[in-house]
């Protein structure tokens, strides 16, 4: 279930929210603190109006809330709130006995209301100890939820929150705040949460880390947070990956219960962990994390992986210990490569890569299987001569070969891994990939030189869809993912 936060200024613009058509599987928070006293008992009117959907909550500023009147009034309009019989009221567990008690004695007998103890933790991440304290604490005044946010860096401090999931058989809302708490959010159930809190739209969020409406409609949170997940790791990169729209939207035309998600970290084996726990079936790495991926991979790496020094691709095991990894970078560029082959002029017999990293490594051994002779230009060609002959980034234009492939991060239509003063005319094939949302520079160039242009989004596809065959066994293909782009 989705709640849609708010903190509305003025009655009107709160009135436009809760009285939209109504769904099933969204509830509405209304902070009452938000608002001008003087609009409090119209927000109660339309409170009646939408009980069965309203978490109301009025928070005090040193709860991160705009209430400043006294503690009594502050008292006396939850206990407005609460007699109106909302889904629940949101407490800070800062409140005293009493006041708890009041707001609790309001309820209408038979009322289905939920009482919600909150506390946040806006600077900094509590120890495991103190958390399992606060939830004892919690748990003992009452609360029927417990809430708590607190700040996280990284995707694995989810852990502590993790283990404190249906606290003493209690719902639990445990929320990490900032993009690294973003599995929170989204496995909410995994937290023992009965909803999760998203923003109405874009600018209008009310803590760091929350999913906009749209987006957590688009991923089906409703429906799909405690079913089997993948997700992709990478640097700040992975937020412009294509592949959790493209990867949900064939999951959804399949009826596969499978989802995927994007995910930041730098941490790659703490964060796998986490996935594990939360039942997670496998990863997609990027970088910067593909030579610690085959690490972690062990005896579970194939050849594919180990010759590309590198894996992109991890399947957690049953055995809830193992792992098996592959690099599917390789065929990315193979099958896009080996097409164009067959289209060019003359017979191509070798190629010259740029770059010295992971995805040159597989774009080399792709070549090698086609049979082709290869060259890569390095700034560090020390780098490249473990698996090519190699040659300064300065002498690239100098190298013969039919085949050009871009493995360096260099993107856009502004700029170029190819040098200006260097024409593009004796290339049959140009490779960029280097994945953009507009036609990169070098391919503009490529296709004026006449020369067959494969873009990134080509290595992409092909690449995905092995990656699925090798997460969960899905017959797809590239084509397929095409479909869903």
């Amino acid at each position: 279930m989705l709640c849609v936060t708010g903190n509305e200024s003025t009655i009107d613009v709160l009135a436009s929210r809760l009285e939209r058509a109504g769904s099933e599987d969204e509830l509405d928070e209304v902070r009452f603190d938000a608002l001008e006293p003087t609009d409090w008992q119209a927000a109660l009117a339309l409170v009646r109006r939408h009980a069965s959907r309203v978490v109301g909550c009025c928070r005090a500023r040193g709860d991160g809330g705009a209430f400043s009147g006294s503690p009594a009034q502050r008292v006396a309009l939850l206990g407005e709130l609460a007699g109106c019989a909302p889904a629940a009221v949101d407490l800070e567990d800062t409140l005293a006995d009493s006041a708890i008690a009041a707001v609790r004695a309001a309820i209408p007998s038979g009322a289905a209301t939920r009482l919600v103890l909150s506390w946040h933790a806006w600077d900094r991440l509590p120890s495991a100890q103190e958390l399992r304290r606060r939830c004892a604490a919690m748990s003992r005044r009452g609360a029927d939820v417990i809430k708590i946010a607190v700040p996280v860096d990284e995707p694995s401090e989810l852990a502590s929150l993790l283990d404190l999931a249906c606290f003493e058989g209690l719902p639990t809302v445990l929320i990490g705040m900032g993009s690294a708490g973003m599995l929170s959010r989204a496995c909410y159930r995994r937290f023992g949460a009965p909803w999760t809190y998203v923003a109405a739209d874009e600018g209008r969020s009310t803590a760091p880390g929350q999913f906009t409406r749209d987006q957590a409609r688009a991923l089906r949170l409703a429906d799909v947070s405690d079913r089997p997940l993948l997700v992709l790791l990478g640097g700040p990169q992975v937020a412009e990956s294509p592949g959790p729209r493209v990867y949900n939207r064939l999951f959804q035309s399949r009826g596969s219960r499978l989802w995927y998600l994007a995910q930041e970290t730098r941490e790659l084996a703490p964060t796998v962990a986490l996935l594990r726990q939360l039942g997670a079936r496998g990863a997609s790495v990027t970088m910067p994390h593909k030579r610690e991926a085959l690490r972690l991979a062990g005896e579970g790496a194939d050849d594919l992986a180990r010759r590309a020094a590198a894996a992109n691709t991890l399947r957690f095991e049953s055995d809830g210990v193992a792992l098996a990894g592959t690099n599917t970078d390789v065929v990315g560029v193979r099958h896009p490569l080996q097409r164009a082959l067959s289209q060019a002029r003359g017979a191509a017999t070798a190629a010259l890569i740029l770059g010295a990293g992971g995805a040159a490594r597989a774009a080399a051994i792709a070549c090698e299987q086609l049979g082709l002779d290869v060259t890569v230009a390095a700034r560090r060609p020390q780098a490249a001569r473990s698996f090519a002959r190699a040659v300064h980034w300065d002498r690239r234009a100098d190298v013969q070969g039919a085949v050009l492939i871009n493995a360096t991060p260099i993107r856009g239509s502004e700029v170029s891994p190819w040098p200006d003063s260097a024409v593009l005319d004796d290339r049959a094939v140009v490779f960029d990939l280097a994945l953009s949302a507009q036609p990169s520079l070098l391919i503009t160039r490529a296709r004026l030189a006449n020369a067959i242009a494969i873009d990134a989004e080509q290595m992409w596809l092909e690449q995905g869809a092995a990656q699925l065959r090798f997460l969960c066994g899905l017959s797809v293909d590239a084509a397929d993912l095409a479909q869903h782009r």
